[in-house]
């Protein structure tokens, strides 16, 4: 009995011994110099707006939680149109110390149809995107702000605007950026698909059944 019971005693550490060698050798090894990468997608899509290449840049921005709260912080909301597009904007670029691009802005004629906060006789309104067209080492493309697109052409919106400062002095920008701009007419398919944000939906919706002309 003894005699079992200590051969039982060396075979238990070699078999666990063995099993855990032959897990370690079922698991792939990583390549020499690298680490392992986990749940790691990498895209190889190159984004392209009205044929021009998109860089887009990550940033912080004002947070908005829910509808009241993004009319609060507005100093103008609208409802209308603008009939260029940002190739066609001016744009407005800032540049450090350095020369290289810190901002880069866009000025559009943004044409008021109704007024919902703000000064009620106004017919239009010089708005500031995000997104601009700029050049470096002879190319363009456009430089947008994290998921903000810009407007489309002649497409109905209801803008939620703060007074630009700095290098957008004088311009109304969107309120959170990508928060203060909604499409209403379903003619810029490319908002939603950009910015896939469950605040965003919340509000877009409440805007169309609440902002009309």
């Amino acid at each position: 009995m003894k005699k079992h019971f200590l051969i039982a005693l060396i075979l238990i550490p070699v078999l666990s011994g063995l099993a855990i060698a032959a897990s370690l050798q079922a698991r792939p090894k990583p390549i020499a110099g690298t680490k392992p990468q986990v749940h790691q997608v990498v895209s190889q899509k190159v984004e392209i707006i009205k044929g021009l290449p998109v860089k887009r840049l990550p940033g912080s921005i004002i947070p908005i939680d829910g509808l009241d709260d993004l009319i609060a912080k507005s100093d103008l909301i609208v409802i209308g149109k603008t009939y260029k597009f940002v190739a066609e904007a001016r744009s407005i670029i800032g540049r450090d110390h350095e020369g290289f691009i810190a901002t880069a802005v866009s000025e559009v004629a943004f044409k008021v149809s109704k007024v919902f906060k703000g000064d009620p006789t106004l017919k239009e309104i010089r708005l500031g995107q995000q997104a601009a067209v700029v050049q470096e080492n002879g190319k363009s493309y456009i430089r947008v702000f994290d998921e903000y697109t810009p407007l489309e052409p002649v497409k109905k919106y209801v803008l939620f605007l703060r007074k630009g400062i700095g290098t957008g002095e004088g311009l109304y920008f969107p309120t959170g950026v990508m928060y203060g701009k909604y499409n209403v007419d379903g003619g810029d398919a490319r908002e939603d698909a950009a910015f896939d944000d469950p605040t965003f939906k919340a509000i877009k919706k409440a805007v169309k059944n609440r902002f009309k002309e």
